[in-house]
């Protein structure tokens, strides 16, 4: 009876550090899974390379690809909101024509009729035709079907225009941002503006002054809302560039930034040290003053801290843009920022609270 109970007992023990300890491989199981994830979440330290005495991590490549890496998630970001939106399109559309108990093609030929401009005006308005032409152009009678396509498409945007206004589309994906402190930096437009394009620059550069054109542009486009800031970012490769932003800043402390930063984008060939003095001269600034300024390099501590500030954010050439912290780089048309603005205003619109990052903290 008693050796009975005594292997009943061992029994029991037995069982309970069985369970014990499956419970403890669990545990340790978990606990492997959740670091491995937080890990992954944070930035990896996992060694991917070695060089010497050096381990090479994930964390410190990702460091190194930090532009590039802003840059391909806004792209993913982009095409994303793309995909969204044609989902969205499609999706009214059914809706609307099952509404209706048509098909989506017989309710795009019923909408497309009610409007009031004819098939000729659509065509004109993507080119295809022109007024007292009589017809349609050598294109259109060269390849119909693919011209009559490109007037399907153009009817069926302006009916999806009409739906979207209806039923506005909510996007809740967050865009990559990146924290830019502006205070004390050369700007144009209100303080309170919805909109921040910070733009990285170099008064040597072509392609910044062909984007100069795109930013006055978007300006008058966006009157009231938008406000401009400027960083410079003088490259290497530009001989005067550097002399070039440190007079602009000379000319700053006379309150003629802008004039100056203007007038060295209508004429980049004469930048030297002497011609920046003698457009100082033209442009009416206090002369003994502004050469004092650039001949001691007062300024010269402005743009080296710029350049910093460019580096940290990963810029590599100019121009360069932040809309409310958006990445752009390079002179882009302007259908590009005028896709993200019109984001920013309607985000701004759902969420006036957050709907601008004007001064976020670094």
């Amino acid at each position: 009876m008693l050796i009975r109970a005594a292997k009943h007992w061992a029994r029991r023990r037995l069982g309970a550090i069985c369970i014990a300890a499956g419970c403890l491989s669990f545990a340790v199981f978990v606990l492997l899974i959740v670091r491995k994830s937080v890990r992954s979440y944070f930035g990896s330290d996992t060694v991917i390379a070695i060089i010497g005495k050096h381990e090479i991590t994930e964390h410190e490549v990702d460091g190194h690809l930090q532009h590039e890496m802003a840059q391909l998630q806004g792209r993913l970001y982009n095409l994303r909101v793309k995909a969204i939106r044609a989902i969205a399109d499609k999706y009214l559309l059914e809706e609307a024509a099952r509404r209706s108990h048509l098909s989506v093609e017989t309710y795009l030929q019923r909408e497309s009729s009610k409007d009031p401009a004819p098939r000729e005006v659509v065509l004109r308005s993507m080119g295809l035709s022109t007024p007292g032409s009589g017809g349609l152009d050598l294109k259109l009678k060269a390849n119909p079907e693919s011209t009559n396509k490109e007037a399907d498409d153009a009817l069926k945007q302006t009916v999806v225009a009409k739906l979207r206004v209806r039923t506005p589309l909510k996007i809740l994906m967050e865009p990559v941002r990146f924290a830019i402190n502006t205070d004390g930096h050369p700007e144009l437009g209100p303080r309170d503006a919805l909109i921040t394009i910070v733009e990285f620059s170099d008064f040597q550069c072509p392609f910044c002054k062909q984007a100069e054109a795109t930013i006055t542009l978007l300006r008058h486009e966006y009157m009231g809302k938008l406000r401009l800031v400027h960083f410079d970012y003088p490259l290497s490769i530009h001989a005067n560039a550097t002399g070039a932003a440190a007079a602009a800043r000379c000319a700053a402390v006379q309150g003629k930034y802008w004039q100056y930063h203007n007038d060295l984008f209508e004429d980049q060939s004469r930048i030297a040290a002497l011609d920046l003095k003698t457009r100082a001269l033209r442009l009416g600034l206090n002369w003994p003053a502004f050469t004092d300024c650039f001949d001691r390099n007062l300024s010269l501590p402005l743009v080296d801290h710029d350049l910093i500030e460019g580096r940290k954010l990963g810029v590599r050439s100019t121009p360069t843009f932040f809309v409310n912290g958006r990445l752009i780089a390079g002179a882009q048309p302007i259908a590009e920022f005028e896709t993200i603005i019109d984001d920013e205003l309607s985000r701004s619109a759902k969420n006036p609270e957050t709907g601008t990052l004007r001064d976020p903290e670094p």
